[in-house]
C-alpha cells in the first residue's frame, strides 16, 4: 500500500476547502443568511463569509456551533487515500 506525502499546507487547504463546502451547501439548503446563521450562532457575520471564502482557519468549537445552529452535528470520517 503506497502512500502519498501531505505537508501541513496541503492538509490545511484540503480540510478549509471541504468545510467551506459543508457549509455553503448546508446554509444554502437551510435558506439562510450569512448575518441570520451567525446571529443564531452566536458569532460575527465576518466569522462565516471568512469560513466560506477559505481564508479562516476556525477552532473546532466555533465549527461546531455554526452547524448546530441550522441542527446539525459534524461527524468525522476517516478513509485511506
Amino acid at each position: 500500500m503506497s502512500h502519498k506525502m501531505f505537508t501541513e499546507i496541503d492538509i490545511e487547504e484540503e480540510l478549509r476547502t471541504e468545510l467551506r463546502a459543508c457549509l455553503l451547501g448546508a446554509r444554502a439548503r437551510s435558506g439562510l443568511s450569512q448575518s441570520k446563521l451567525a446571529m443564531m450562532a452566536g458569532v460575527d457575520q465576518r466569522t462565516i463569509s471568512e469560513i466560506e471564502t477559505g481564508y479562516a482557519n476556525p477552532r473546532l468549537g466555533t465549527v461546531g456551533k455554526i452547524f448546530a445552529a441550522m441542527g446539525l452535528r459534524i461527524i468525522l470520517e476517516l478513509s485511506d487515500g
